[in-house]
């Protein structure tokens, strides 16, 4: 990427629901000294320049993240309503391309762990390099486990070389299998790189009514009519319809208003051109999306009974298979406790059955506005002194 002309987007705007009491950007859930968004900005600043690393954040996290990464608040864009991470993303190209129409664009994520810096670089690195030569979209593939069990959690595309041949949401278990045995599909990393101007062509030849709006919201920023640009983006829909079922809705992203219709080449107005989906594979061979707490057993090594522990954790011979999480600052002692979930932050805390887990969300949504989520805690006892957490008894099951 072109020191001059290079922007890098990291996506930091996710509610870490899943992951509840952390705010999983913020925090070293992996062990590694450096939080996820730490580690995000390194990564970034090997493709351009500090003066064009921005941060997509909400309000409420841009002080914590400003202060964290040492970044005054003009390097953060925060959407001045929740619309989902496309139109987040025009919202930021709004604003760049009054600086550069052709500026090259990197969009990377900010919640996941990439032990193999170099190995990033180089392939992020010619993404850019293909990115700014052609009029395409690049992807990052992740070279897929070899379980297919594991592929249900992830988007995945299909390759030829370089071109990008198919694309799908979250497989099922047989799709996953499937493809799995064709070869040729990667995990989808997250990360597009792109031209401006690419982007601004795709919208218009698949997302019509979207590039409407969004060349009125460019006209808005350049007037520096930042109200009136506010009250364009809130028309923004947070919901699109599926590009290859319009009876379904789904959230507004790049992945379904971009790469779906692009690579399925479903055109609602005029020809794709030369607009093409590419991708770089095999730069990735080590890559963990840290989306809830059962994806720690990815990336922090279980003790003698089974156990994750992360911070000031203390626990006996009696505790077994159970998640153990205290942030910087607090402390968590358990006792006698099997297969449960204990986490403790400044956001609140966290005594839950691990079965109970995959429905957290629905638990963290009934529990709101309460800093404190314990689901049924029987024969469990918790006690909470300061920043020190006691828990202990049998494990419950809802």
């Amino acid at each position: 990427m072109k020191r001059m002309n290079g922007y890098a987007l990291i996506l930091a705007g996710g509610a870490s629901s899943r992951l509840f009491p952390f705010n999983k950007i913020m925090s070293d859930l992996s062990g590694t000294g450096k939080t996820l968004i730490q580690q995000a900005l390194m990564r970034a600043a090997t493709l351009a320049p500090k003066q064009h690393i921005s941060i997509l954040a909400v309000k409420e996290s841009v002080l914590p993240l400003a202060r964290q990464l040492r970044l005054s608040k003009k390097h953060f864009f925060v959407d001045p309503v929740r619309r989902g991470t496309w139109p987040a993303l025009m919202w930021a190209m709004a604003h760049l391309r009054r600086q550069d129409p052709n500026a090259v664009v990197a969009v990377l994520t900010g919640d996941h762990i990439i032990p193999r810096l170099p190995a990033f670089r180089r392939a992020a690195q010619r993404a850019c390099a293909l990115a700014a030569a052609q009029n395409s979209v690049v992807m990052l593939g992740v070279e897929p486990g070899h379980h297919a069990a594991a592929w249900t959690g992830y988007g995945v595309f299909r390759v030829d070389g370089e071109r990008v041949t198919a694309f799908a949401e979250k497989p099922s278990l047989a799709q996953a299998e499937k493809m799995r045995q064709e070869g040729g599909w990667q995990w989808n990393s997250g990360m597009f790189f792109f031209r401006i101007r690419t982007a601004e062509q795709a919208l218009a030849i698949f997302q019509p009514a979207m590039r409407r709006q969004y060349d009125h919201l460019c006209a808005a920023v350049a007037q520096r009519k930042m109200t009136m640009a506010a009250k364009l983006y809130a028309e923004f829909p947070a919901k699109i319809p599926h590009p290859l079922d319009a009876a379904r809705l789904v959230d507004n992203t790049i992945d379904f208003a971009i790469m779906t219709p692009l690579v399925h080449g479903r055109a609602t107005n005029t020809s794709r051109d030369d607009l093409t989906p590419l991708a770089i594979c095999g730069g990735l061979p080590i890559w963990t999306d840290l989306g809830q707490w059962e994806s720690l057993g990815d990336v922090r090594r279980l003790d003698r009974r089974n156990n994750i522990h992360v911070g000031r954790v203390r626990l006996d011979r009696a505790t077994s298979g159970c998640i153990l999480a205290a942030d910087q600052g607090y402390a968590i002692d358990v006792r006698g406790l099997t297969h449960m979930a204990v986490a403790v932050s400044d956001r609140g805390l966290l005594v839950l059955s691990r079965q109970e887990l995959p429905r957290i969300k629905e638990h963290v949504a009934q529990c709101a506005p309460q800093k404190f989520l314990i689901v049924n805690p029987s024969g469990v006892r918790v006690q909470r002194s300061g920043r020190k957490v006691v828990v202990s008894g049998t494990p419950f099951i809802r």
